[in-house]
């Protein structure tokens, strides 16, 4: 299975999403767009050895090279 961005939002959301809308964030989105979880999502990449295409956009093609 092809881990998406709209996946991990999801994830996200459930272990979060109070404390995003308590702090004025998207609490909710789950879609793929959720633009307050680009900066997360994108560190968490980085952080475990990938790369995105944009720094400011964290796309599905960005998430799916990593493995479930």
């Amino acid at each position: 299975m092809t881990i998406t961005r709209a996946n991990v939002e999801s994830i996200l959301i459930k272990r979060v999403g109070k404390l995003m809308t308590a702090a004025d964030m998207d609490g909710s989105t789950v879609g793929g767009t959720n633009a307050d979880l680009n900066d997360p999502i994108g560190r968490a990449l980085r952080r475990i050895g990938y790369t995105t295409a944009s720094i400011i956009a964290v796309a599905d093609v960005d998430i799916a090279g990593v493995s479930s």
